[in-house]
């Protein structure tokens, strides 16, 4: 069973099963007629609002991973190059995105970050965003009746949230002595699947990457910005839904607009029929309309893939990459899933050395190009050249 898994196309299998079981569950029980005409009557001043909210979204996400990596690319490089994984992730599916972002970001040796470095920023970021996702469906639960949020159902979100951050800011400046008192516990008393060499070496990983983020204030600027970056991804999912006019009742707003947002946040965008499943299914479940959902998430998931792709590739032409390039980096995802699995600890030679001869090629042809752009210093060095 493990070989199976563990070979290069049980992933692809897994994902054409998951396409064609949710594909005949949309034909099957979702009315397309009734799509049609909840999409007829959408308000398009609404919908140029999301687009913006979406647009300031990408700029606080671009801000976030930038502070994971220390500052050290700058803002527009950033910028540009989360762009490309997000236009990518609305195209291929896998997560393909988080790929070429990598490759992008840790191939620039001018950056100094390498391959590890990036990588690590990316699995502190998914901690983070795994956070926001729980707040953001813990706000679902409370308002599924259909009640506006009171005080205290706001503080029974916010005081797990705000605990879940304690425990990580505990566990940073306290890392060598729980990894000196916990796993042992473990040996004296046995528990199925968790041995102590088990549970020593899922802490070790852990701590590695919370160390990517270098600082205490650090940890605690990152959980603010993810904060803001999820604020705006649910103002975009709301006015995404006031879009839809008198569709759904008022009183069901925030159920919608969380419950869709913890399922398929901006952050993790995907291609169509995975996109309109994530959201129809649960939400269905609870109770609301399958055909109102699936206009809904249709609107989701073609603004977001016009957006993310338009960006895409303004930051391919900003960064001077080919589509050719980021096709050879997106060739080497399973060694760049392996240094995720294994938090970084795979030699950057050993495990991505065709992912670095890719972007290598890539940034020789963006310095030649560079160069052709070049205007010579004077008329007699332009007659040499000749």
């Amino acid at each position: 069973m493990r070989r199976l898994i563990a070979h290069h196309w049980f992933p692809y299998a897994v994902l054409a099963a998951a396409v064609a079981v949710a594909s005949a569950a949309i034909l099957y029980f979702v009315d397309f007629g009734l799509v049609q005409q909840a999409l007829r009557d959408f308000h398009g001043g609404y919908m140029g609002l999301s687009l913006v909210a979406l647009f300031i979204f990408t700029l606080f996400y671009a801000l976030r991973w930038r502070l994971l990596l220390e500052n050290k690319p700058g803002f527009w490089y950033t910028y540009h190059t989360a762009n490309v994984g997000h236009a990518v992730n609305a195209l291929i599916p896998l997560r393909a995105g988080e790929v070429a972002r990598i490759g992008i970001m840790g191939g620039d040796k001018r950056l100094g970050l390498g391959y590890t470095a990036v990588v690590l920023s990316y699995l502190v970021e998914r901690i983070f965003e795994q956070m926001m996702r729980l707040a953001a469906f813990g706000v679902a639960l409370l308002t599924g009746g259909g009640d506006v949020l009171t005080p205290q159902q706001i503080l029974s979100v916010i005081v797990p949230l705000i605990l879940a951050f304690l425990f990580l800011f505990i566990a940073f400046i306290n890392q060598e002595r729980i990894m000196r008192c916990v796993p042992p516990l473990f040996g004296r008393w046995p528990v199925p699947f968790l041995s102590e060499a088990r549970v020593s070496s899922g802490l070790a990983g852990f701590f590695r990457n919370l160390n990517a983020v270098s600082s205490p204030w650090r940890l605690i600027q990152i959980f603010f910005l993810s904060g803001v970056v999820w604020f705006w991804g649910a103002l975009y999912h709301l006015l995404v839904l006031m879009a839809m006019g008198r569709t759904f009742p008022f009183e069901d707003w925030l159920t919608i607009t969380f419950g869709s947002l913890a399922f398929s946040p901006p952050s993790a965008t995907t291609q169509p029929i995975i996109f309109q499943s994530l959201i129809v299914g649960p939400l269905a479940v609870a109770g609301f309309d399958q055909n109102d959902l699936f206009a809904y998430a249709v609107l989701l998931n073609v603004s977001q893939a016009v957006l993310f792709i338009f960006l895409g590739l303004v930051g391919l032409t900003q960064l001077r990459l080919s589509f050719r390039g980021v096709q050879k980096m997106l060739a080497q995802g399973n060694k760049v899933r392996q240094m995720m699995r294994r938090h970084g600890e795979v030699s950057d030679t050993a495990v991505l050395q065709d992912l670095d001869e890719a972007t290598t090629e890539v940034r020789a042809r963006r310095q030649l190009s560079e160069q052709e752009l070049k205007p010579p210093n004077n008329p007699r060095e332009a007659d040499e050249e000749k």
